[in-house]
């Protein structure tokens, strides 16, 4: 049965082309384009790297950005002028139109991490959601925060100690490993945290797949160009009108360089995002609906993990090793993160659809099938 299906599943890279929709926030296409035979070699030439690789810019917005920063290094102000401590006003108030933010609260940064260092440090302890990017929970104890890790749902009921604020971390829409978002139910009762003086940060990095996504009122909004437009940009942002004041010491050194803000605010203004939306968000998300619709056709009937944005968390059986699986695929040619490195608590293997076609994702699903029997993904019955 596995084998007859898995011999299905490849004839399935020939067939014609259907096309897809793309999918709203929530939302899964009915269908998905089938690959191109000639793009898909079936040996290990073509290594698929689903760890989460940078999607290449477009020319069109490479020369915009090119542009862009040719004019904001070419004014005086900035080499003789230290920036506002809030960041650029122009920067603040392209991106507070966008994000759909007063800018009058946002305060420009060199990214998500670098606002867990004041929080860190202004809180006795941090509850940190589980999965979770290790590298905050790491900063937040490095500055001298004791951290616990909970699910969603655990998080309201962990006691306060009473002494300095307690700060939660939330990371909503499309978490990164799994793609979770909080509900609005949810939303409620952590805002509910917030008013009772619980420093509540959103990390909302991935808020380009899910506009429209529940916010949670009184949290710390945090967000970065990291993941529309790759993570060297080294530029992100806090919205919370207490910021200011709980990052008084750190602001001016977790600011980025005036003619770069500048710079990133005309790319803004002149609808550099919008060209990046397409190849990098997009593709990512079609890409990611091409390899679950595959993968549910394979040998079993499998119900589909609902998630937003580009990462998906497979689960192991609890007995298996997750460099034991992420090794043969890398010699099946597939590369996967692996969920120890996002605190899973069970073995996994996490999956990001960036920088990859709907072709490579069909292949890699392909790949995946025949060599991992372990792989728990909600089977159903057929």
């Amino acid at each position: 049965m596995a084998s007859s299906s898995f011999a299905l599943l490849i004839a399935a890279l020939s067939d014609g082309e259907k096309r897809s929709s793309f999918p709203q926030s929530g939302e899964r296409s009915r269908e998905v384009r089938s690959p191109s035979p000639r793009l898909l070699p079936m040996n290990q030439a073509l290594l698929i790297d689903l760890t989460g690789r940078q999607t290449p810019w477009p020319t069109v917005a490479v020369d915009l950005w090119r542009t862009c920063l040719g004019r904001a290094s070419g004014e005086d102000e900035y080499w003789t002028h230290t920036p506002p401590r809030q960041g650029d006003p122009l920067l603040r108030t392209v991106l507070g139109k966008r994000l759909s933010l007063d800018p009058e609260h946002l305060v420009i940064t060199a990214g998500v991490r670098s606002t867990a260092i004041p929080l860190g440090r202004a809180s006795a302890d941090a509850v940190v959601e589980q999965p979770t990017f290790v590298a905050i929970p790491r900063i937040l104890r490095g500055m001298g925060a004791r951290v616990i890790y909970a699910d969603w749902e655990q998080i309201a009921s962990i006691p306060r100690d009473g002494k300095r604020p307690r700060a939660i971390w939330i990371t909503s829409p499309a978490r990164n490993p799994d793609g979770a978002s909080i509900s609005a139910a949810l939303a409620v009762t952590l805002a509910q945290c917030a008013h009772a003086g619980d420093l509540v940060v959103q990390n909302e990095v991935y808020r380009w797949y899910a506009p429209r996504a529940a916010r949670i009122k009184g949290a710390f909004l945090v967000g970065s160009m990291s993941k529309i437009a790759g993570s060297g940009t080294r530029l992100g942002w806090v919205w919370h009108p207490a910021f200011s004041q709980i990052a008084e010491t750190e602001m001016i050194a977790l600011s980025p360089p005036g003619p770069w803000q500048r710079a990133w605010a005309y790319f803004i203004e002149q609808g550099g995002l919008d060209l990046l939306m397409h190849p990098v968000i997009r593709s990512a998300v079609l890409a990611k609906e091409a390899f679950l619709t595959a993968i549910s056709d394979c040998g079993r009937r499998f119900t589909v993990p609902v998630s937003e944005g580009p990462s998906l968390i497979l689960h192991l059986e609890r007995t298996r090793s997750e460099e034991t699986l992420a090794g043969r695929l890398r010699e099946a040619g597939l590369l996967v993160g692996l969920g120890r490195h996002f605190h899973v608590p069970t073995p996994a293997i996490r999956l990001c659809f960036t920088g990859i076609s709907t072709d490579e994702a069909v292949l890699a699903a392909a790949r995946l099938y025949e060599t991992s029997p372990e792989l728990v993904i909600n089977p159903v019955a057929c």
